[in-house]
């Protein structure tokens, strides 16, 4: 895995950090579209081949929701990867978390992992602080 994907809690993905100006996020990530991603969504969102971008108000990025590629911390893969393997990985850095509604949620990493049917992680949401109020 390239370490251009590297997550560093709550600052940054593939070199990235949150809180950065949408055009650099552009910028970096490529082609993109922008859509609205729920009626009650503050900003419009950025779909990109591998990740789907969020912004807050001011147009800064506040978390990414990676699906389509590899996500490191301290040199193990968080994704993809099954529920076992991630919880695994929390336990042994011991990271807390919690599990509600299909999801695995460290607050203190800055990441959520959703796992719809309970064995293989669908996507990964990585935030800045903050991003849950």
């Amino acid at each position: 895995m390239s370490d251009r994907y590297e997550f560093l809690p709550r600052e940054s993905f593939g070199g990235v950090k949150f809180g950065t100006d949408r055009a650099i996020v552009r910028e970096t990530f490529g082609e993109y579209k922008e859509f609205k991603k729920s009626e009650f969504s503050i900003n419009t969102t950025d779909e990109f081949s591998i990740l789907h971008a969020y912004y807050d108000a001011e147009n800064k990025l506040e978390a990414m929701e990676v699906f389509a590629e590899s996500v490191s911390y301290n040199g193990i893969r968080l994704f993809p990867a099954s529920k076992s393997e991630f919880t695994n990985a929390l336990h042994k850095w011991g990271i807390e978390f919690s599990v509600s509604y299909g999801s695995i949620i460290s607050e203190g990493l800055g990441i959520s992992a959703y796992v719809p049917d309970e064995n293989e992680i669908e996507c990964v949401l990585l935030y800045r602080s903050g991003y849950y109020r």
